[in-house]
């Protein structure tokens, strides 16, 4: 069936260009709170401020947050002279423990709360990062604050963007977890999950169980990139968006979709060009865009009738492989 089906796939298409290959990543983002009432107790009674049980805590989890995923860290502080800045205290990618602990200990709480713009900016991180995964992987975006938003424009954001965040078409996990607050967070309404944490005990149970992503099998990932080396760039694409659930939606939150570019054409290319066929030899401009592209006059520039086809084709591989090797490790 397997060698059939290649047969198949090799007689549709000419392998033209090397397909950009990028290993999946689970991935997960912190936005971590470094306001002024950081400096504050956790409790009553308590000598540890908020901000020093936070940076232990923070500090021990990540030793503990496998290497294959990828980190980010999203710091929100003000300087002294009350300017606010939000800025990544390290950006999403591998993880080198030493350099984020080093980072940890050296944040300075101070200034407001601006979780809305936070939110935001940690969310469009990790859409870009899926769509460079083509949906691949695992998103989790979490947040550690021991306060609400501020200013007043600020918490209308995080309620907007926290629902944005969790809807079906975005699909990233928002967890939180509130420090040495009286009662919960208002953002425990719109997270997945959320954990209240008044003592160091209850801080490191809480970071040790939100930072905890799904693992992605790197393997099986790995392969579904082989087998579509050679294809040419443009089917690929397709084809990961068939079995890779293209219907997420990977631009920025608060925003519309974007417009997709017009049809390449001659005209479109160069405004000036002019065509040397006298007007009745000119072919229609749908003919023309068709030739074009090689295929189909489709808005996308990819034929639907072969490009259905191979999908399925690559569907019944990615089965027919998968299953191979359930067999194999049973024998």
């Amino acid at each position: 069936m397997k060698t059939i089906l290649a047969l198949v796939l090799a007689a549709l298409i000419i392998p033209s260009l090397a397909f950009a290959e990028e290993v999946t990543h689970d991935n997960l983002v912190i936005v971590f709170d470094g306001s002024g009432s950081m400096k504050e107790s956790i409790s009553d009674g308590s000598n540890d401020s908020k901000i020093t049980v936070a940076k232990t805590a923070l500090k021990k989890v990540i030793d503990q947050i496998p290497q294959s995923t990828h980190v980010g860290i999203l710091l929100f502080v003000s300087d002294n002279w009350g300017k606010m800045t939000i800025d990544w205290l390290t950006p999403i990618g591998p993880m080198n423990k030493d350099s984020i602990k080093a980072s940890i200990d050296a944040i300075q709480p101070n200034g407001g709360t601006p979780l809305g713009t936070s939110i935001k900016m940690a969310a469009d991180a990790l859409l870009e990062v899926r769509k460079r995964q083509f949906n691949r992987g695992n998103y989790k975006l979490l947040v550690v604050t021991d306060g609400e938003a501020t200013p007043d424009d600020e918490k209308a954001k995080m309620q907007t963007y926290a629902q944005e965040v969790v809807s079906p078409n975005r699909r990233i996990e928002l967890n939180v977890i509130g420090i040495g607050m009286p009662g919960k967070h208002m953002l425990s309404q719109t997270a997945q999950k959320y954990w209240g944490a008044n003592d160091e005990i209850a801080l490191n149970k809480a970071l040790a169980t939100a930072v905890q992503v799904e693992t992605t099998n790197a393997d099986a990932a790995q392969a579904d990139y082989d087998l579509l080396k050679g294809v040419p760039d443009d089917v690929a694409k397709a084809w990961l968006g068939e079995v890779t659930n293209m219907d997420l939606a990977n631009w920025p939150i608060g925003e519309q979709k974007p417009e997709p570019p017009p049809p390449a054409t001659v005209q479109n290319a160069d405004p000036n060009a002019k065509s040397n066929q006298p007007p009745d030899q000119q072919p229609a401009p749908e003919a023309n865009q068709g030739r074009q592209k090689g295929c189909s006059a489709s808005e996308t520039g990819v034929n639907p009738v072969p490009t259905s086809l191979l999908t399925l084709c690559l569907i019944a591989l990615l089965i027919t492989r998968r299953s191979s090797q359930r067999v194999r490790v049973r024998t």
